[in-house]
């Protein structure tokens, strides 16, 4: 079977490309009905997970985001650049209203596969960034604003679920991968941490600048 790599695009509030947000996935398999994996990745975003009352794309608002989202399959075996074997668009039901954090902020999913002797553990983890966050994505805790529990717990159970969609699967694995190594692994966990993390990249570019001298005002 063959590593594919998945991208998940949000379209941006400003509706400019250069602003919209990707996650980047990759899943293992014979490259036969992609709808399979676009199926997990939009019920992980955008579906309640079991024992839980909202979806992370509830935590998003849509002040940042449109809710409009495309997903492209590529196959890691072919040179670059690359093109598409699979596209889908679609539109995230549950974005809230809302006032929204900046841009840059999103919070970090971890996952991992098993620990292999004689491999640092770092290479078999991977990250994929939640954006388009609204301020209702974040709560006070001792002064510092930090990812509402609530949502750290949304998350981690979709996480849960997108494993054991792929375990359930006969045609894909969900993978992890490390172009370091340039190996993949079967995700088997993970964990989403109490703190926001800072995309710069996602952040808007100025459009006015104020200016100073050190003359008299």
């Amino acid at each position: 079977m063959a590593l594919y790599l998945f991208t998940v695009s949000f379209e941006s509030a400003t509706e400019l490309p250069a602003d919209q947000i990707v996650n980047t996935w990759h899943f293992e398999g014979s490259g036969s009905d992609y709808d399979n994996v676009g199926d997990m990745l939009k019920d992980f975003y955008d579906s309640v997970p079991t024992g839980e009352t909202r979806a992370i794309s509830e935590y998003m608002s849509s002040n940042s985001i449109t809710g409009n989202y495309v997903i492209k399959a590529y196959d890691t075996t072919d040179p670059k650049p690359r093109v598409p074997q699979w596209e889908d668009t679609g539109t995230l039901i549950e974005v809230s209203a809302g006032a929204a954090l900046p841009s840059e902020c999103a919070v970090c999913f971890s996952y991992s596969a098993a620990g292999l002797s004689g491999t640092s553990p770092a290479r078999r983890r991977g990250r994929v960034f939640i954006g388009g966050l609204g301020t209702f994505a974040a709560e006070s805790v001792a002064g510092s604003a930090r990812p509402k529990v609530e949502m750290q717990d949304v998350m981690a159970a979709s996480g849960r679920d997108l494993i054991q969609a792929s375990n359930a699967s006969v045609s894909w694995e969900w993978r992890q991968y490390s172009p370091t190594s340039d190996a993949s692994a079967l995700v088997t966990g993970g964990w989403v941490d109490n703190a926001f993390d800072t995309q710069r990249r996602r952040g808007p570019d100025a459009t006015t600048r104020t200016s100073f001298t050190g003359g008299t005002p």
